[in-house]
């Protein structure tokens, strides 16, 4: 399979039918040569080398090494508290995806900055610092989701670093030809990384399931319900750039399966600027 990045794809059923001129590839449905020293982003699948024929199987993984790198896809997660956004970038870490947790993110950030760390504690005062002056991650929790222009004085602090850090691990993971990388982050829309993604996967659930599941993890019921009203607007910020809404209310076994046919499609299609929509996946 050679997969450009206008979204042109060709499948080659029988290998036998391709021709290999000077460092090129033909086959009789294709109109025109497509060189692969000048597609540097793409894909090339082997299929059934035994069946070459003609031309030995070593020849096909000669020409096929002349690829630069491979497509990495890159799929953001986002959705409501207590949905199941990790659960889902677990499984799709499983299956082969690099998983970059925002969330870690940030507090690598804040633990690792000192200018950062210094600028969050001076902003929130000494009712976030611990005796020991580190951050009291709770309180600062109680505070922002509690207040609107709290957390968006947090967000202005610490997500220019978070971002940069995102897009350095994506690159890394391109540059490992890794198959696809997951971003889970809340703030996916708004953080403007949705626009870097080629898919954008809305992971919800009914809203008493989200309730019990923030019980089982200790969650005070009033925190819970704070949280929950913080993220108030992200189904209507995320439904419009959505490519997939993975709907986690059943039973593990239908999430997961749901999932892997949402990954196994990801990869299959082309590449594009900016997240599918529902209808084009």
């Amino acid at each position: 399979i050679v997969n450009d990045n206008n979204g042109t794809l060709f499948r080659f059923e029988k290998l036998a039918n391709l021709q290999f001129l000077r460092g090129r590839v033909r086959h009789p449905s294709v109109e025109d040569d497509r060189s692969l020293t000048a597609m540097p982003e793409r894909r090339l699948v082997v299929i059934e080398p035994a069946g070459l024929h003609a031309r030995p199987a070593a020849r096909f993984v000669q020409v096929a090494s002349r690829f630069q790198s491979a497509v990495t896809i890159r799929i953001g997660i986002t959705g409501p508290i207590g949905c199941g956004k990790s659960t889902v970038a677990g499984w799709l870490g499983e299956l082969g995806a690099v998983v970059i947790d925002a969330d870690a993110v940030a507090r690598a950030v804040i633990d690792g900055d000192a200018r950062t760390l210094a600028a969050v504690l001076d902003d929130f005062g000494p009712t976030v610092q611990t005796r020991g002056g580190d951050l009291d991650r709770a309180a600062l929790a109680k505070i922002v989701f509690a207040d609107p222009a709290a957390l968006a004085r947090l967000e202005a602090i610490v997500h220019p670093a978070v971002r940069r850090s995102i897009l350095a691990s994506i690159a890394a993971a391109e540059d490992a030809a890794t198959d696809a990388v997951a971003i889970e982050a809340i703030k996916l829309v708004e953080g403007g990384l949705a626009n870097a993604c080629d898919e954008v996967w809305l992971v919800t659930c009914e809203p008493d399931l989200q309730l019990d599941r923030l019980a089982a993890r200790g969650m005070a019921s009033s925190d819970a319900v704070a949280r929950i009203a913080a993220q108030g607007r992200i189904r209507e910020l995320v439904e419009p750039v959505a490519t997939r809404v993975i709907d986690t209310s059943g039973t593990l076994e239908a999430a997961r399966s749901i999932v892997e046919v949402a990954w196994e499609a990801a990869l299959a299609s082309p590449r594009r600027d900016g997240p599918r929509t529902r209808e084009e996946a």
